[in-house]
């Protein structure tokens, strides 16, 4: 059915879920060989390589012929056959072989859709059920909320969230529909796993984004999980995932999920021995002594003494000495206060330094009462202290603090427990109301969590207490951004562009929405000074967003050729990067690099992104460009279509009528584009200009591209 709103979609966009790719053969290999073996004399062995070269040599008394398959992404893959039977193999000719060749083809093509996803080309659970029996490596569970109000809705946000994954993570992907997708990437480990999911998140976020849950464990792990229940099999751990908000991760390996425990002392019996000590008391302090060996020692804990050989004697007169671990020990004090306790704990620091002169002691206090905490939180509260002191350096003493449940905080949001982050962090804030770093530690919690306005309200508060600081004015601009408030957040990310310390690095999460914002308002110029700050600061030879940007900055500063180069290197990173790729087709045609590569990179674009209005509109200005009048009209009305209210969208409708000779109906464009409130000025001084030759009657039809 077709009508002024329909999607014409280039033929490519049918048959590219036919067509081979190389990963196809090393995830698909038992069913593809399974399907092909037909086609082959009984009692041959196939197999696929990618490179005969690779096979470490034959086996003795095996023959071996290979068949090439071209790939449609320029691979090849190649079929082995082998046998023992030397006379099964001797009858196999050359030319036969070269003739199965478009056989296997076929029936590989043919049989590709049964294993993908059709509405965008990741790989379904049937997939995944082969990968994670071939893959070794970090299995991902990925949920991004893409369940909206009707199906159209949900369709159009499961496509943003596929491609969004395909241009941000190296990995293999699959669809298990309406918003949750798995991911197979070869990690050296879990703790590699857990980095590239915070990273992944981060990216998503930055994206727009609401809601990015991960659940990551060993393939291994996965497999057995997913044969015994399939997806049903992670619904406990998603469970726990709920629990940390929007952005919750959680490793479903039992023994590498730390987040229970990190605070509790490993030593059962001493920890018993401690609740009998302040059993009854009104009041009591405790350290945690931590020795190490010598900073530079590489051995440095088989070079410390155990804690049994220690001068506890000694140590008595001052308090109960009690051994928690071979390198820790605790001190109780009953009805002392921590400030009391912090000077008798230097006393004990000094006598331990003396009989371990090359030792580093690091020494964590904490006493109760204090806050809401019961007693059994305090030996939690010292190895808090511990870690606040690790960051001080070596050797160093803490006493429990407002600073120290910063640290933890930041330690619980790391590992995804945001709910006890917030707990931290409010617990400081207690102590000390008007801690900026707390209030915006607090506040970058709650926005990850979901809770927006309550993270605006943290920094609104930090700014009241410390007007420019850059930190609350980064951090409140991207919520207000998140919020759709970008005239606002605009303001506050100007802010701290300008407030930032010379000394130090500008982040991404400032330089990238203000990089945006930038060109949104089609300031070229002052986009390319944030970029050039984003290009000094950060690492971004492989960050496709920088890119992406400078592409865009340089194209509307008319550096074309730079502009090019920009976007070519943003594809060369991310080849199905589909908002580089049209502009990159666009450039091409305007300079004249080549009409059908152009307007292939641009149809190319929307089969990739189908739900892009600015895709959809550079396609257009290629179709009108090349004077393809109708084409360019359906594509234009298409953007529309997407985004109602686009003044660029409208302009580009009002042109291709003028090509059309059609007046009244470009007139009738242009009127609406100057209605809209969001128009910048650049463009309403152009419609105004094209209005007016229309009033004189010498509206003709431009003759270059838009």
């Amino acid at each position: 059915m077709s009508g002024p709103f329909s999607s014409p979609c280039p033929p490519a966009l049918h048959h590219r879920h036919r067509e081979l790719c190389s990963a196809d053969f090393f995830l698909l290999a038992r069913p593809f060989l399974d399907a092909i073996a037909f086609l082959f004399p009984t009692g041959l062995h196939l197999s696929f390589l990618p490179d005969p070269a690779e096979e470490s040599g034959p086996d003795p008394g095996t023959t071996t012929l290979y068949l090439s398959l071209p790939l449609a992404d320029s691979n090849q893959v190649n079929l082995r056959l082998h046998s023992t039977d030397p006379v099964l193999m001797a009858q196999i000719s050359a030319q036969w072989l070269e003739e199965q060749r478009d056989n296997v083809l076929h029936i590989l093509s043919l049989l590709r859709p049964a294993f993908i996803d059709c509405t965008n080309g990741f790989y379904n659970l049937r997939a995944l059920c082969h990968a994670l029996q071939t893959v070794q490596g970090t299995f991902f569970l990925l949920h991004l909320g893409c369940i909206k109000k009707n199906i159209t809705s949900t369709q159009q946000a499961c496509a943003k969230a596929a491609d969004l994954l395909t241009n941000t993570v190296d990995a293999i992907f699959f669809s298990c529909g309406f918003g949750l997708f798995a991911a197979l990437r070869r990690e050296e480990n879990l703790e590699s796993g857990r980095r590239s999911a915070r990273l992944l998140q981060r990216h998503l976020r930055q994206e727009g984004i609401s809601r990015a849950q991960v659940l990551y464990l060993s393939t291994e792990q996965a497999c057995t999980i997913f044969k015994k229940d399939g997806l049903a099999g992670f619904q406990d751990f998603w469970a726990t995932v709920d629990k940390q908000g929007p952005f919750g991760l959680l490793c479903a390996s039992a023994e590498n999920e730390r987040y229970t425990t990190r605070f509790d002392l490993d030593n059962t019996n001493a920890f018993s021995l401690l609740q009998k000590k302040w059993r009854g008391l009104t009041a009591f302090s405790l350290a945690l002594f931590k020795i190490a060996g010598q900073p530079n020692n590489q051995e440095n804990q088989e070079n410390t003494p155990p804690a049994e050989a220690l001068p506890l004697a000694a140590m008595q007169h001052y308090g109960d000495i009690i051994p928690v671990a071979p390198h820790t020990l605790a001190c109780f004090f009953p009805e002392t206060i921590p400030p009391k306790a912090q000077e008798t704990a230097s006393t004990i620091r000094q006598i331990l330094q003396k009989t371990l002169p090359t030792a580093t002691i690091s020494v964590g206090i904490a006493g109760w009462p204090y806050l809401d905490y019961a007693k059994r939180n305090i030996p939690a509260n010292c190895l808090k202290a511990l870690l606040h002191a690790s960051l001080l350096g070596p050797g160093q003493q803490v006493l429990f603090d407002h600073l120290s449940l910063n640290v933890s905080g930041d330690s619980y949001f790391e590992e995804g427990d945001y709910q006890q982050a917030i707990r931290e962090y409010r617990r400081g804030l207690k102590v000390q109301p008007d801690d900026v770093n707390l209030l915006n530690s607090l506040g970058v919690t709650l926005a990850a969590y979901g809770q927006d306005h309550q993270a605006a309200a943290c920094f609104r508060r930090a700014l009241q207490v410390e007007a420019d600081n850059h930190m609350a004015l980064t951090n409140l601009g991207s919520i207000l951004l998140h919020q759709g408030k970008d005239d606002a957040a605009f303001t506050y990310l100007q802010q701290a562009h300008a407030a930032f310390p010379a000394s130090e690095p500008l982040p991404r999460e400032l330089l990238q929405p203000l990089a945006r914002l930038y060109l949104e308002r089609r300031q070229f110029d002052q986009a390319l000074i944030v970029l050039e700050h984003w290009a000094v600061s950060m690492t971004m030879e492989k960050d496709v967003l920088y890119y992406r940007q400078l592409g865009l900055a340089l194209e509307g500063s008319g550096y074309t050729g730079k502009a090019m180069r920009a976007f070519e290197q943003a594809l060369k990173l991310a080849p199905q990067d589909a908002l580089s790729m049209g502009h990159l087709g666009g450039l091409y045609l305007a300079n004249g690099e080549g009409e059908e590569l152009g307007l292939h990179l641009c149809e190319q674009a929307v089969n990739l992104e189908q739900h892009n209005p600015v895709l959809w509109r550079l396609l257009g200005k290629a179709y009108y460009g090349l004077a393809k009048t109708e084409a360019a009209f359906e594509a234009a009305k298409q953007s529309l279509r997407l985004q109602p209210a686009c003044a660029e969208g409208m302009l580009l409708a009002a042109k291709i009528c003028l090509q059309k000779k059609n007046i009244p109906r470009a007139r009738y464009w242009l009127n609406r584009a100057m209605k809209l409130h969001t128009i910048n000025p650049e463009l309403a001084h152009e419609i105004t200009r094209t209005l007016a030759k229309l009033a004189k009657g010498t509206g003709a039809a431009p003759q270059t591209q838009p």
